[in-house]
């Protein structure tokens, strides 16, 4: 007897010193069922890291490297990343 299994998930990544304006986050969580997370874009490899290590996390290790090199810079300040998982 085999299991389905579907998941999603998402995240926000927003450079850490952007100014958001009062409450906002409280909103995305309560419209989109989303986290905002803050990252400093600046250090472009560190932020790779984290949400590549998000991805790998909530797609149970099926994606490891959404992110490669190029694919944003020191001028990225927004990021929105969705993962679904499915196993079945």
């Amino acid at each position: 007897w085999n299991k389905d299994e579907i998941s999603t998930t998402d995240a926000i990544f927003v450079q850490r010193d952007l100014k958001l304006v009062q409450g906002f986050m409280p909103h995305f969580f309560r419209l989109f069922r989303t986290t905002v997370k803050q990252v400093d874009f600046s250090d472009v490899q560190r932020a790779r890291f984290i949400i590549n290590d998000w991805v790998e996390r909530h797609t149970k290790g099926m994606i490891s490297d959404l992110l490669g090199e190029g694919a944003m810079d020191q001028l990225t300040r927004l990021l929105l990343v969705n993962a679904l998982y499915f196993n079945g």
